[in-house]
């Protein structure tokens, strides 16, 4: 059983100048980069001023098994299929006949936009034998057809042929038809709910404050610049730990990370199953020592926003970094992990160059740093042999994810 903390602590109201110093911020610019709130930075501001960073109430202990069993596992993705989960970006499939597959967890999907302009999603499997009915990861078409047999389905998933129809006998269409799933679309993202055929309700599901973090970072009409796809022998929730500890950075990335962003002080923000963490650019401290204007606090800032489960966005000064994580339904020692840097459809050459750039920067802390890290610590959680993982009160963002997930699972 994971032993939780009680919950965050209540935190002090904020005074605008303490330890002497003060930074004034253009409220409107805060709002638009990021969807920071003035009371936020200011927190922030304290906390560097007075050497404190928000905490947990206590310390939380993670059993080695929610990392190594495979019934833990097993019960995680059925969790998963009862949530909302993003499976792509609206603006992947802007006409309709624009279609793409992605495999999410141990399911092929098929997402395609319609003629009225809506989306829907499939399962990627003929209802007669299982073969896939799409083999291309993208495309535009007026219908689907298995590659086995030849059955055709139209865009509503509807069976519309069948070839050498009288061997088959008795061929029902409408019990034939592609397994359909409910699909959202909202802040650009396609939401699908693997349990159900009705769309999720996004607006119930996010909660006011996520929605408007995800207004504030204006993702309509944004379009992948730059994707990479891994395959780790890592469970996903270590995957997740590293991205939201930032205690880390001074150790394992002394040379890198650590330059730009500070490890002393964070702010989390506990949107019920979301959050938000908050961290500071090592260039901050110094505009407060300096006492200077800071008009674009996207370059002072970094924030995390988890979309529970499995998704997050990381704010960048010039784009925004989506990541998803999948676990594997029967390996908890394997997980799935896209990344895809974000940016606006008519980026040019020197937009996508400094992608690339930044990709640069972040891929070998990630291949040679991050992940060697996470396997080792795979490598020994396997062994079952030591104390539990200890989270420490100032791992809120890690504890928030284990705490969230227990509940979920009904071991809390």
């Amino acid at each position: 059983m994971i032993q939780a903390a009680a919950g965050a602590r209540q935190l002090p109201a904020i005074k605008w100048v303490q330890g002497g110093f003060a930074v004034t911020v253009i409220a409107d610019q805060a709002e638009i980069a990021s969807g920071l709130e003035q009371h936020d930075v200011q927190r922030m501001i304290d906390h560097l001023t007075n050497g404190t960073t928000d905490l947990a109430e206590d310390d939380l202990r993670v059993p080695l098994e929610n990392f190594t069993s495979r019934d833990r596992a097993a019960r995680e993705c059925a969790l998963f299929r009862t949530l909302p989960l993003i499976v792509g970006l609206s603006t992947e499939i802007p006409k309709p006949g624009d279609f793409f597959t992605r495999k999410v967890m141990d399911s092929q999907l098929l997402v395609v936009r319609q003629n009225d302009m809506s989306a829907r999603a499939y399962l990627n499997r003929c209802p007669h034998r299982g073969g896939k009915v799409e083999l291309e990861s993208c495309g535009n078409a007026r219908g689907f057809m298995c590659k086995y047999h030849g059955w055709g389905f139209d865009r509503t998933g509807a069976l519309r042929s069948v070839p050498f129809r009288r061997a088959y006998g008795e061929v029902c269409a409408d019990q034939k038809a592609l397994t359909e799933f409910g699909v959202a679309e909202r802040h650009n993202f396609l939401w699908v709910d693997l349990s159900s055929t009705t769309p999720p309700d996004m607006a119930a599901y996010l909660g006011d404050e996520v929605d408007r973090q995800l207004d504030a970072l204006k993702l309509a009409g944004s379009v992948v610049g730059l994707q990479r796809t891994f395959s780790l022998p890592i469970n996903w929730k270590l995957v997740l730990d590293g991205v939201f500890d930032v205690l880390h950075p001074p150790f394992l990335h002394p040379d890198t990370v650590a330059k730009i962003i500070h490890s002393k002080a964070t702010v989390w923000l506990d949107y019920g199953r979301h959050g938000q963490l908050i961290n500071a650019r090592t260039r901050l401290l110094e505009k407060i020592k300096a006492g200077e204007t800071m008009s674009d606090p996207r370059r002072y800032f970094a924030t995390n926003l988890l979309l529970y489960p499995n998704s997050w966005i990381i704010t960048a000064p010039d784009h925004l970094e989506f990541w998803t994580v999948w676990p594997d339904a029967s390996n908890p020692a394997r997980c799935d992990v896209d990344i895809r840097f974000l940016t606006s459809a008519d980026a040019d050459a020197a937009a996508i160059a400094r992608l690339e750039k930044s990709w640069n920067l972040l891929g070998p802390a990630l291949l040679e740093e991050d992940w060697p890290m996470e396997e080792y610590i795979q490598e020994n959680a396997l062994t079952a042999i030591g104390p539990d993982f200890l989270y420490g009160r100032g791992e809120i963002p890690a504890q928030h994810i284990h705490r969230q997930l227990a509940k979920d699972l009904g071991e809390t």
